[in-house]
């Protein structure tokens, strides 16, 4: 709900989705959730078809995905909310539809260059993710660019209503298993989580008016 430039980013995030041909979209909320539903028919995109799934108490990015699992296909895209990352969806699903007989997910990972963030991913010489950690970035030299493939059975065990981490309890069992693989990427994303990453994806938008979109909600 935070505004950028005076339009709400997740209508960026939508929008963009939109722009890749993506519009059947759910979206995981506890905190401002009436705000969230109230915003949902100020859509600015045209053929997005959004539908809120409410946690009741804070769930976890990875139970807040077994919360909406009615919501989901047997396959969907898991993007951060508030992360913007401009890249061409069609590449990342041409990827996964080479890969997806033999891997249970497909995680973005960026170059990382320019340092934006510390490096959580290590893959081999195959582009499988053989680590993920915040805690060691030393060993690591990739990042997480914030989205991922991923087969609606790998939140088959997890408990219902229960908070649960896709960082610290999903990926440590696909790594294990070697059911992570990796693409690489050159394209910054932009998280919104602190006031100088906000300023930097203000900045984006400065330069590329053209992810702005298209219509503002009321």
């Amino acid at each position: 709900m935070v505004k950028v430039r005076g339009t709400e980013f997740l209508w960026y995030l939508v929008s963009w989705l939109n722009r890749n041909r993506i519009n059947d979209l759910v979206i995981c909320s506890g905190h401002l959730s009436e705000e969230i539903a109230r915003k949902l028919s100020c859509c600015p995109c045209r053929g997005a078809r959004l539908t809120l799934s409410f946690e009741r108490h804070p769930l976890g990015t990875a139970g807040a995905v077994k919360n909406a699992k009615p919501l989901l296909a047997d396959e969907f895209i898991l993007i951060n909310g508030d992360t913007f990352l401009p890249v061409c969806y069609s590449a990342i699903l041409s990827r996964w539809q080479e890969i997806r007989d033999r891997f249970d997910s497909l995680l973005l990972v960026y170059t990382n260059d320019d340092k934006i963030a510390p490096n959580d991913t290590a893959i081999d010489d195959n582009n499988v993710v053989v680590a993920y950690s915040k805690r060691n970035p030393e060993a690591m030299r990739l990042v997480n660019a914030g989205l991922l493939i991923v087969k609606k059975s790998v939140f088959e065990s997890l408990a219902d209503d229960v908070p649960v981490s896709l960082e610290e309890d999903v990926f440590p069992d696909l790594v294990r298993q070697r059911k992570m693989a990796a693409l690489l990427t050159r394209e910054r994303y932009y998280d919104i989580g602190l006031p100088e990453r906000l300023k930097a994806f203000e900045e984006y938008v400065d330069r590329h008016p053209e992810v702005v979109p298209k219509r503002a909600p009321s």
